[in-house]
């Protein structure tokens, strides 16, 4: 499958063509502006996070700056436009959740963890070649004293993230390799579970802007917004410096 490193204008997306960018390594058979979900991964991880991600698409010219507010995002195209790959892209610090036995150590580290192993389940509810695995954990939830939920995280991940082909032949299933989506998709989700995100988007973009802002020798205040009411004393919220009916 291919996937897209795209920048969101309203409600259209435009592809980032990096196919040339000097972090970038095309591994895959895919050209021009469509990429594997790995090589992308390759590329973002090289950068601590999305500001100096962004910074340095607009310093290489991959961006204008009238594009520095709009959201960057890896998506993979449906019949009905453009889907996002869960969470952001892979950054530095996340990186290592990608190594897949610092995962199996982290899911373990986290068997005990309620609130970690109830957002699992919902996460997962369709997952189709876990659904025995997660309903056993719930059971587990549940405080059946039989379920080693240990054990089936363990169950959990190789399943999720594990290629299997049945040989006819040796009439058994064989191990065929690593399902890199599905470990992405895994990775991503843990990771976000133990590092929730710090900044908002608009914090995010406005640190963008000011940063680019300060280089060209200006001065960037972020609008802020206050809660007023209008002539009918129905409260909303009002950029700063925008005249209200109460002026």
């Amino acid at each position: 499958m291919a996937y897209y490193l795209m920048l969101r204008d309203k409600k259209e997306y435009k592809p980032i063509d990096i196919s040339d960018h000097s972090f970038f390594e095309r591994t895959s058979k895919h050209q021009e502006d469509r990429y594997s979900l790995e090589e992308l991964d390759r590329l973002t991880s090289q950068y601590s996070d999305m500001i100096n991600f962004k910074l340095d698409l607009f310093d290489r010219g991959y961006i204008e700056e009238r594009d520095l507010k709009k959201d960057v995002s890896i998506r993979w195209k449906t019949n009905d436009g453009y889907e996002k790959v869960p969470y952001d892209p892979v950054f530095k610090d996340g990186v290592k959740y990608l190594d897949i036995t610092y995962l199996y150590y982290k899911l373990q580290s986290l068997s005990t963890d309620k609130k970690f192993l109830e957002k699992l389940v919902s996460y997962y509810h369709d997952s189709y070649v876990n659904n025995i695995t997660l309903h056993n954990i719930r059971e587990g939830l549940l405080g059946n004293p039989e379920i080693d939920i240990a054990y089936q995280l363990r169950r959990f991940m190789d399943r999720e993230i594990s290629k299997y082909e049945f040989n006819k032949e040796k009439n058994k299933w064989e191990y065929k390799g690593i399902k890199y989506r599905p470990l992405h998709d895994l990775a991503m989700f843990v990771y976000n579970y133990e590092n929730p995100p710090k900044y908002t988007k608009k914090e995010i973009n406005d640190e963008v802007v000011a940063t680019v802002a300060l280089l060209k020798g200006e001065t960037y205040k972020p609008k802020t917004r206050k809660l007023v009411k209008d002539i009918k004393g129905k409260k909303k919220y009002q950029d700063e410096g925008q005249t209200s009916f109460l002026d």
